[in-house]
């Protein structure tokens, strides 16, 4: 019976382990993924100012 437990608790670790390495990559590709999207979301802020700049300075 010891055995049987020892070999289930063992499985049931490596299950878990397993489950936090996969978590652990999902967040660091989630993490990537946003910041390259708020580098993006930068630019284009940027790019937006001065098409509202020069639309301002045609109209004037």
């Amino acid at each position: 019976q010891l055995k049987t437990d020892v070999t289930e608790l063992r499985e049931q670790y490596h299950k878990e382990k397993l489950t936090k390495d996969v978590l652990s990559q999902e967040k660091h590709v989630l993490s990537d993924a946003l910041s390259r999207s708020e580098s993006y979301r930068a630019e284009i802020e940027v790019d937006l100012s001065k098409e509202r700049s020069e639309s301002a300075t045609l109209r004037d």
